[in-house]
């Protein structure tokens, strides 16, 4: 088992590492603070550090680190294979969920150019208010209205009268995991609530975990700006 485990992760640490500019540590005491950094800050959804792409890297530094002990990486080889799950840049998992008229969806079905997947759980005090916030944006309602968007929210857990009892804006899809298989298999991590996943047209991760509503709404206004930009450059 000890040997299977340490083939999985060097499997993984080389997929990884393959392309990566490692930092370099002075000595061991260093080495330990960036990965105290990495998991409290960059990784952390509500840390204003948040950063997937940088917590990724930095993981990845660590553990190809020679300051520090294979004792001393265990933890960031941990970390590093939960983070590189959904990774920005690579194809996010698929989610099957049903909606109330209990029919039943996949993710990578969408033909929409961008997916926001609002993971989100009706007992959540912080989730009903973003979705309250969401109601009220008319700027989601637009792109909503015009097709560059579409909005899912998941529920993962498995109260199934909670979830139906909830209520949504008219221009989200409320959905259920109800195969359960986000929790069951850990394809997605969630270490908080409300969590936003922003995709492209082929379900490629642009924005992951993201707590803040306004991030989320910050990229998708620079991504207009561009559009509008772009199409003023070429008439």
């Amino acid at each position: 088992m000890v040997i299977k485990k340490i083939i999985f992760i060097a499997i993984i640490l080389g997929l990884c590492f393959s392309d990566a500019d490692a930092q370099h540590f002075t000595n061991r005491k260093t080495a330990l603070q960036a990965l105290e950094r990495a998991e409290y800050g960059l990784g952390n959804p509500l840390s204003e550090e948040h950063d997937e792409v940088k917590y990724v890297d930095l993981l990845k530094a660590i553990c190809l680190s020679d300051v520090l002990s294979e004792n001393d990486k265990f933890r960031a080889q941990l970390l590093l294979e939960q983070a590189i799950k959904n990774h920005v840049g690579e194809k996010a998992a698929d989610i099957v969920y049903i909606t109330p008229d209990d029919s039943t969806h996949h993710l990578h079905e969408s033909k929409a150019p961008r997916v926001m997947v609002f993971f989100n759980d009706p007992d959540c005090e912080s989730c009903a208010i973003v979705k309250q916030r969401m109601d009220t944006c008319t700027f989601l309602r637009r792109m909503v209205a015009a097709k560059q968007l579409e909005i899912v929210g998941i529920y993962t857990l498995d109260n199934e009268a909670q979830w139906r009892a909830t209520t949504f804006p008219d221009f989200i899809i409320n959905g259920w995991n109800k195969n359960q298989d986000i929790t069951n298999h850990d394809t997605y991590l969630l270490p908080t609530l409300p969590l936003f996943y922003l995709l492209d047209s082929d379900k490629k991760v642009l924005l992951k975990n993201e707590a803040s509503l306004n991030k989320v709404l910050n990229y998708l206004h620079m991504e207009s700006s561009k559009k509008v930009e772009s199409a003023g450059e070429t008439r």
